[in-house]
């Protein structure tokens, strides 16, 4: 186990600073691959969750790992790390999760205005519909739709067709993302102080769907930030978006192989 240097040991003051101390970067450490210009994500994209997952979960202080010659780890590695410190990640079933509540804030929205109670002041009391609520609803089923997809096709290693590459994942976030944001910013101009009129409920629901809005934005720019990050990185545009392939043994994995 090889001494800490003075910049790690800076960074982790927890540990011992005596010159007999060991660094901790190699508790963690993966064994040092030399990686081939063509071949760089065999190993990188493979990392076992748990090397990760139990450091950080644990709230030890920050983690060295030793990656050898590869000058891309701390960019491979950003979904796993998000995932083991924040368990909800950046990820699709999040994505899911918010999309399912903003139809259902939209869809509460297009009922209450397409069926105005009598008496109701708000445009005369003749009902209507926000357009821009329905460009939200529209949105957020496209998100469901997509994430339920992106689980399923991670789940079952799909890989056998253009649709579970990178090049499609970013294509579909791209899409997202400018549905929302233009979503998003259209009815925060509209409706983006409502706190005059916070004790009715559609004022609520209003500012509860553009919270829930930029927050499923958010998810969806952190998403499309590490895919493309993770993509350039191994020239993977058109590899599986699962990225759990090893080229060292097949084109992509052993099930693409006995099916071919």
């Amino acid at each position: 186990m090889r001494r800490c240097t003075p910049k790690q040991l800076r960074a982790c003051p927890a540990y011992p600073q005596s010159a007999e101390a060991s660094c901790p970067c190699d508790v963690y450490a993966l064994p040092s691959y030399k990686a081939h210009p063509r071949r760089s994500h065999a190993t990188q994209l493979n990392l076992p969750l748990s090397l990760l997952s139990t450091p950080i979960t644990s709230l030890k202080p920050p983690i060295f790992v030793n990656a050898g010659s590869n000058p891309y780890y701390s960019i491979l590695c950003l979904r796993q790390c998000l995932r083991g410190l924040l368990r909800l990640p950046f990820t699709s079933d999040s994505q899911g999760v918010f999309s399912l509540v903003l139809f259902g804030l939209t869809a509460a929205r297009l009922r209450y205005t397409t069926h105005l109670p009598l008496g109701d002041p708000l445009n005369n009391g003749a009902n209507f519909f926000d357009p821009i609520v329905v460009e939200l609803l529209f949105s957020a089923l496209l998100g469901m739709i997509w994430s339920i997809y992106a689980v399923l096709t991670i789940h079952h290693l799909r890989e056998d067709r253009w649709v579970y590459s990178f090049a499609s994942e970013i294509l579909v976030l791209s899409i997202l993302f400018l549905l929302y944001l233009v979503g998003a910013a259209i009815a925060t101009s509209i409706w983006g102080n409502l706190s005059f009129c916070h004790q009715y409920r559609a004022c609520r629901i209003l500012t509860a769907m553009l919270a829930f809005a930029w927050m499923s934005w958010i998810i969806l720019v952190c998403s499309l930030a590490a895919s493309v990050f993770v993509a350039i990185a191994n020239a993977a545009f058109f590899a599986p978006f699962h990225a759990r392939w090893n080229p060292r043994e097949s084109t992509y994995s052993d099930r693409r192989a006995s099916r071919a």
